[in-house]
């Protein structure tokens, strides 16, 4: 059994489980889909879900890292991974009966992705800036 406090439970398994949330939400038909106002924010639905996965992202690539200086290297691979995965979730769309791909809708997945790497920035900015206040012990 793996502990709950290793690297794979606490960075990597939040970026999986979330890609696979993000895959069986885009294998639903658009028959089976709710009716409600909030779907007519797609937009905005794809930018929050894929800056989700992106803090997941970020925090996987490095796990050693995870609580040091922005990196801007890692920023970059984990937005061009999250923006290749919102292109993959679109073509996986082509297939699904009643949704279609949409070149927006990877737009706004690839800005949620671009949204959580100045996050994490200003996040780490943030907390590096707090540690270096603190009194040394």
């Amino acid at each position: 059994m793996i502990p709950p406090d290793s690297h794979l439970m606490k960075y990597k398994y939040p970026a999986i489980v979330w890609a696979v949330v993000i895959f069986i939400l885009s294998s639903v038909p658009s028959s089976a889909m709710p009716k409600m106002d909030i779907l007519s924010h797609d937009k905005l639905i794809h930018g929050t879900i894929f800056f989700i996965f992106g803090v997941f992202v970020y925090r996987a690539l490095d796990p050693g890292n995870a609580s040091q200086l922005f990196s801007w290297k890692r920023a970059l691979v984990s937005f061009a991974i999250v923006a290749g995965y919102g292109i993959l979730d679109e073509l996986h769309q082509h297939f699904v009966p009643g949704r279609t791909p949409d070149i927006y809708d990877a737009l706004a997945d690839a800005v949620g992705g671009l949204i959580a790497c100045v996050a994490m920035f200003g996040y780490l900015r943030m907390r590096f800036s707090e540690l270096k206040k603190k009194p040394q012990t």
